[in-house]
């Protein structure tokens, strides 16, 4: 047995016995990441609007219609904006951009550029769990993206 037909089916394994699994794939593109995006209930995608982003959109893109094909099944990732301007309200433009994939959809919770974001993951903590920036923009955004994974969880049952 390969290692992503080991990594398979321990996935499926816990599936079963329904834990909650989380994956974190670091964009390549892999047997072990494509293993993941078939198997999971849901995926998740980092996403600036910068133009190697934009290019790596339509790969990722021909990567999931591969894996659906594959599969027999349509896989639709979600993604998820990051290091935005924190005052930055209008995603007109990159929702247009992603309106030619009819696999990727963006969550409405941008993410915002926040130096709170890396001091509180090196202290161990979320933003959302420390007192000093839990009502910050970014504590206020994860605390929103949660929502927004819950309510993508909630409409695929």
């Amino acid at each position: 047995m390969d290692s992503a037909e080991k990594f398979a089916e321990d996935l499926l394994t816990a599936k079963e016995e329904g834990k909650t699994i989380l994956v974190d794939c670091d964009g390549f593109d892999s047997a072990i990441t494509r293993t993941a995006v078939a198997i999971a209930d849901l995926v998740l995608s980092p996403f600036h609007d910068d133009p190697s982003d934009l290019l790596g959109v339509q790969l990722f893109s021909d990567a999931l219609n591969e894996i659906s094909r594959e599969m027999g099944t349509k896989i639709t990732a979600h993604l998820v904006m990051y290091k935005t301007h924190p005052s930055r309200t209008n995603f007109k433009a990159i929702d247009a951009h992603l309106a030619q994939f009819d696999n990727l959809k963006r969550l409405d919770t941008p993410i915002p550029r926040d130096n709170l974001v890396p001091e509180k993951f090196g202290e161990g903590v979320g933003v959302v769990e420390h007192l000093s920036s839990r009502h910050s923009k970014a504590g206020i955004a994860f605390r929103s993206l949660f929502l927004d994974i819950r309510k993508v969880l909630d409409e695929s049952k």
